[in-house]
């Protein structure tokens, strides 16, 4: 009935019916819920209707547009964070990139050989065995001692370094192996006695420069493909 406590009463079950389709229909990722309609539009509309004021359904019907596009900016905003995102990344991998590529063209140039080029403490070595042994006893040594970064020897144009880097379970041993860009092999104590084994290591580290290069320069050129496709995503809301 107009002009009557009707469309308070239709007020007050609009409320309960909207608070309960929250519950049953609630966005965990948010605490703003979006108006469904259901119930709650119908209890809307009775209060409109009995209240005698075509203004307050128009309006009803206009939060609920408004809320509508709110959230649907709220989306877009997150979305375009994420690329703006993507995009500073994609960039600093290209940098990152370009500057490992420089030392890797450096490095594979001229790639040095176990029998003419390993020394240990400026004492050419020839033989794996000999060579991971000494190797495998300066690596004790070092454990046991300061675990300083110190220098061992060289192969070739690299230096040939152990560094001690701290990890969940304590310290690990890793040969550095370093030119114009480094080149690491991790040490386990079970893995690396075998001292054939520790030296091939160390020549595989050095020969797979090449194919290093090789993916370094591929992916260069597939984030380099990908950014302007990126940046072409960033646009303003449209509604």
């Amino acid at each position: 009935t107009e002009q009557t406590l009707d469309s308070r009463m239709w007020q007050i079950i609009e409320t309960k019916a909207r608070f309960i389709e929250q519950v049953r229909k609630g966005d965990l990722e948010s605490r703003e819920i979006e108006d469904l309609g259901g119930e709650a539009a119908n209890a809307a509309e009775m209060k409109a209707a009995s209240s005698g004021n075509p203004l307050i359904l128009e309006e009803n019907d206009l939060r609920t547009k408004i809320k509508k596009l709110e959230d649907s900016r709220k989306g877009f905003d997150r979305a375009q964070h994420s690329l703006k995102n993507n995009i500073r990344q994609t960039k600093d991998r290209i940098s990152f990139l370009e500057e490992k590529l420089a030392d890797l063209e450096k490095d594979k140039e001229s790639l040095p050989e176990f029998s003419k080029d390993f020394k240990l403490g400026g004492n050419k070595i020839g033989k794996r065995t000999e060579a991971g042994a000494a190797l495998i006893s300066e690596i004790v040594a070092f454990m046991k001692g300061g675990m300083d970064t110190k220098t061992l020897g060289s192969f070739g144009k690299f230096s040939i370094e152990i560094e001690a880097v701290k990890e969940t379970f304590g310290f690990t041993p890793y040969i550095v192996i370093s030119g114009a860009g480094s080149y690491s092999v991790k040490v386990s104590t079970m893995e690396d006695q075998d001292a054939v084994g520790l030296i091939t290591r160390i020549e595989n580290a050095v020969k797979r420069i090449p194919e290093t290069y090789k993916d370094s320069l591929s992916s260069l050129n597939n984030y380099k493909k990908d950014l302007p496709k990126l940046e072409a995503q960033i646009q303003p809301w449209n509604k």
